[in-house]
């Protein structure tokens, strides 16, 4: 008998003592109602009701351990001529260390073992990468009965003593250890939802396991004292079209209620088309209650607020660290709506020669505001701020201070990147340490795509094969077996330097 494990982190797990199990595993003509199992260590037993199952699923298992042996009975009549898998999944736990493992006991009521095999390699759908936090369990065609499952190792599961058939498969991430699958499970599965098994079969196509779509609800109620709020969500709760309107304009289907007031649209704007900001007075009250209604969807949240958080100042930053790229805008953020700016009580100096000034205009939209002015003068700038500078509906800004590095175009690389094998739409993002740094939604893939100002370094790519042409990479759904978008990873660093622009293919590998 053996482990079915995902690699690394059972090293240390508690082992069988094959040679010792009795009976021994890959018995034939099994008449025995119970298995005595032998460990290398003393271990702990955990859950044996819900983590010790037999498939199929004929009898009930009673679990006991005396020293270092677990013995299995059951009371039921095995059906004949049936190979049967007993699995221990989670069950077994070392003392100390607390690793656990699937292990796997084997054995036939008839004069043979079904001897045939089923393995398929078992990647995350976003990174390509393998994945060894799932099972891969075989269910009766028509029914929820467990007929075999295993866990990868480095990617690849192996499902072993199959009959020849037609089994429905699917790969998920057992969180709750009950062997079936759960609407919050990662999953994975292959086209159809089946496979079929004639022979020892390597599938040539990974199951691609995802995070499937959640319900909606509110998942972030963050505070920015003294006066704003972000809401955010798990989904999409607006259209893409509502997100770009003007500040004040109506969005449809869409109503946010703050203590039981409806707010207006002018008191709220959207970051992006799953979060939100909202402002109002300084809080004089201890608590707030949050409900957002979108179509079908309505959630309700409660803030408890601090005191500190009540009386905080009214602060002004720069965005962007204080560093701007050739086109990027001078800007600054607000912890509250803006009003109005004072620009007399704001200036702008060199900061090599403090006697040369610098005229400026401003311009500001909700809780951000930017200085325009000759950025052709300085290399860098020291803005001041005087108190009152800016004023918003939460109070007026204290002084501030903010240095500010005007970075010129020599001092980025570029990018032209062709995907004209592609086809249809896709998406191309541009990584940096696996970090998200710019990303193109593509409808004309006969088109070079730019990536222009790029900090010197090392970046990767990823391409998501757009389907249906929404501009985001969508997941796939078990009830309709669709599967989720494509996504190509393209690993290899391409390295951005200063001054220099590089040509770069990325071709399909199919």
């Amino acid at each position: 008998m053996g482990t079915i494990t995902g690699g690394d982190r059972d090293q240390f797990a508690p082992k069988p003592i094959a040679p010792a199990v009795v009976p021994l595993n890959e018995t034939t003509n099994f008449t025995a109602n119970g298995v005595e199992i032998p460990f290398d260590e003393y271990f702990k037993l955990v859950n044996p009701i819900q983590n010790i199952r037999i498939v199929p699923p004929h009898a009930t298992i009673e679990a006991s351990v005396k020293n270092k042996t677990l013995t299995l009975t059951w009371k039921d009549i095995l059906e004949s001529n049936t190979t049967y898998a007993i699995y221990l999944n989670n069950a077994i736990k070392d003392l100390n260390e607390g690793n656990d493992t699937i292990i796997q006991y084997v054995f036939s009521t008839g004069p043979f073992l079904d001897t045939l095999s089923y393995s398929v390699a078992v990647l995350d759908a976003w990174s390509n990468l393998p994945n060894d936090e799932c099972i891969v369990a075989l269910y009766e065609l028509n029914s929820d009965k467990l007929v075999s499952l295993a866990q990868p190792s480095n990617g690849i599961a192996k499902l072993n003593y199959l009959r020849k058939g037609e089994y429905r498969a699917v790969a998920f991430q057992d969180e709750n250890n009950d062997l079936n699958l759960q609407d919050y499970e990662k999953l994975g599965f292959p086209d159809g939802g089946t496979i079929t098994v004639e022979e020892n079969t390597f599938d040539s196509i990974p199951f691609r396991v995802f995070e499937p779509k959640k319900n909606p609800e509110i998942t972030t109620l963050n505070f920015i004292p003294p006066c704003s709020f972000i809401v955010a969500t798990n989904n999409p709760i607006v259209a893409q079209s509502e997100i770009n309107k003007p500040l004040g304009s109506p969005r449809q289907n869409v109503s946010l209620y703050v203590d039981g007031e409806l707010r207006q649209p002018f008191e709220h704007d959207w970051f992006s088309d799953d979060s939100l900001m909202f402002y109002f007075d300084k809080p004089k009250q201890n608590s707030v209650e949050v409900v957002y209604n979108y179509e079908t969807f309505s959630d309700t949240v409660n803030y408890r607020f601090k005191l500190k958080e009540r009386e905080a100042p009214i602060v002004i930053k720069p965005t962007n660290s204080g560093t701007f790229s050739p086109s990027k805008n001078v800007s600054f953020s607000i912890n509250g709506p803006i009003e109005g700016i004072d620009n007399a009580k704001i200036s702008i100096v060199n900061p090599l020669d403090s006697t040369q000034t610098i005229e400026f205009e401003t311009k500001f939209y909700n809780s951000t505001f930017q200085l325009v002015f000759d950025r052709e003068i300085a290399e860098s700038v020291l803005v001041s701020f005087e108190k009152g500078a800016v004023k918003t509906k939460c109070g007026n800004s204290e002084e501030a201070k903010a240095p500010i590095k005007l970075k010129s175009v020599d001092n980025y690389g570029a990018l032209n990147v062709t995907v004209s094998e592609y086809k249809g739409s896709i998406i191309v993002i541009l990584l940096q340490r696996n970090k998200a740094v710019k990303t193109i939604s593509v409808k004309d893939v006969s088109n070079t795509i730019e990536f222009t100002e790029l900090n010197p370094g090392d970046y990767t790519f990823k391409i998501v094969r757009d389907s249906n042409g929404n501009g985001k990479w969508d997941v796939g759904e078990y009830v309709t077996l669709t599967h989720p978008e494509e996504v190509d990873v393209y690993s290899k660093k391409i390295k951005v330097r200063a001054g220099w622009t590089i040509d770069v293919p990325l071709t399909p590998k199919y």
